[in-house]
């Protein structure tokens, strides 16, 4: 690679240096405070050199390409990540005593989900793969003393190796086939339908895929992590993780693909958009019922895959914005309520009981972001889905279409259900909200403020900025 391939990739480069920032910062002077600045340093830095990138743009030697759908993606992921950080003040101070490798891992998981986002070659995203699962192991895990956090992680685990296993499985039979694992190469040979090898390997990749994003019938695994996983750490892998794999698949499916693989793309769409919904109807545990709405959410994204055509690509990635506002919104406001609240966060789930009397301000949050995932009017996830319903009438994917209708109408019963908790009166003994020694995290109100009026503006105001989505992405088919 020359020098200006490698400038072209600065802000991976920009969080691997925060990385051993913090690294260095940890092994001279250890505190959570310091950790936190350096963190938010370098994926602020980072955004920066994504909104104004450096050099000419595309390959990037043969494994990446900075081109705009890379970097739209890499953008998501850096303000996933910069929201988790800011809401973590004050969460972790009843949990652990020293709180400073959190913030390196999660820098080293926000590298791996970049690497994934602006690879052009199977091998080159295997790497970020891995990169991204190992340190979500040990942030899953982060609570030492917690054994649902350490369940959570070693489930994580077996679910990673499995996706590894069928990744490299799936890479090994379409190198046999094509002789190549450039992705573009891949989204060549499907155009013309490939073989029994090529369909086996594309379907190896769905299968892993799968697993990353918890669709139906891959989705077991996800409500038991996001249970025992600390709630900055179900916010980043319902957001950034999620993300990284969809810019995987637009990018795999980028020239089109067989009709056997679209059927395969609409049956995991239908599924998880039914499945997800029945599932999160039956529950009463927040975290776990957030884990099976994301297999929803995720079944809605792949709509215009499945529909195919010309801006399958804007839509998407439309409503992948819409998604990622709305869920750092949603465990953004449950996380700063934690760190203010402790005892709202039990085995049995989160009490939301009385929040509407003690916080209203994180009530309205909770409230916009519930209702945007619900796919209300005037919200970031209403326009999301109407562009997404869009597509699908456009390719007339009407089964699609149909599980989605069906599937909105199921989210809006348990999302309201979960809203209307907050206005029930408080449990006995709690009625006034517990002090915290470190006051209320000032930043973090002011994430959510930003987030919740993004959400609000997208809804009420979505041409202007979908319109310069689409130019973004115009190049994309």
């Amino acid at each position: 690679m020359s020098w200006g391939e490698y400038l072209q990739l600065a802000p991976i480069w920009v969080l691997n240096l925060g990385a051993i920032a913090v690294m260095l910062q940890i092994t001279l002077r250890r505190g959570e405070g310091l950790a936190r600045a350096l963190t938010l340093l370098a994926f602020a830095a980072a955004l920066a050199l994504t909104v104004f990138p450096q050099g000419a743009g595309g390959p990037a030697g043969k494994l990446f390409v900075a081109d705009p759908l890379g970097f739209f993606y890499l953008g998501l992921i850096l303000v996933g990540g910069l929201a988790v950080t800011i809401s973590c003040q004050g969460y972790f101070q009843h949990r652990e005593k020293d709180a400073d490798e959190f913030y390196l891992l999660l820098l080293l998981a926000a590298a791996g989900a970049g690497i994934m986002a602006v690879s052009s070659h199977l091998i080159s995203f295997y790497l970020g793969l891995e990169i991204l699962g190992v340190s979500l192991y040990g942030l899953i895990a982060y609570e030492r003393e917690n054994t649902r956090s350490t369940e959570a992680a070693v489930k994580y685990l077996l679910m990673a190796a499995v996706t590894a296993s069928f990744f490299l499985f799936g890479s090994a039979l379409l190198y046999a086939q094509v002789g190549s694992l450039e992705l573009a190469a891949l989204s060549r040979a499907m155009q013309g339908g490939g073989g029994p090898v090529l369909l086996a390997g594309i379907a190896m990749l769905l299968v892993g895929a799968g697993f990353k994003l918890s669709l139906v019938p891959f989705h077991s695994w996800a409500p038991d992590v996001y249970e025992g996983a600390p709630l900055p750490i179900a916010n980043f892998f319902s957001t950034v993780s999620k993300t990284a794999m969809i810019a995987f698949l637009l990018r795999l499916f980028a020239a089109g693909t067989s009709a056997g693989v679209t059927t395969a793309l609409a049956l995991l769409a239908i599924l998880s958009m039914l499945g997800g919904n029945l599932l999160a109807l039956r529950q009463q545990h927040a975290k776990r019922m957030l884990a099976y709405s994301s297999s929803a959410h995720m079944g809605y994204a792949l709509l215009p895959l499945v529909a195919g055509g010309a801006g399958a690509a804007v839509a998407t990635s439309a409503y992948m914005t819409a998604y990622v506002l709305t869920s750092l919104a949603a465990f953004g406001a449950l996380t700063v309520l934690v760190a203010q609240e402790p005892w709202r966060e039990t085995e049995g789930g989160l009490d939301l009981r009385g929040l509407r009397h003690s916080h209203p301000w994180l009530c309205a949050v909770l409230g916009a972001a519930l209702l945007s995932l619900a796919g209300m009017p005037l919200t970031a996830g209403f326009v999301g889905k109407f562009i997404v319903m869009n597509m699908g009438v456009r390719g007339a994917a009407f089964w699609s279409l149909a599980a989605l209708v069906i599937g909105s109408v199921l989210g809006a019963f348990y999302y309201l259900r979960l809203l209307i908790e907050t206005f029930e009166p408080a449990p006995a003994g709690h009625e006034v909200k517990a002090a915290v020694g470190q006051g209320r995290p000032w930043f973090g109100f002011t994430l959510l403020a930003v987030l919740a009026v993004s959400l609000v503006g997208l809804g009420l105001f979505p041409e202007k900025a979908f319109t310069a989505l689409a130019a973004l992405l115009a190049g994309q088919p």
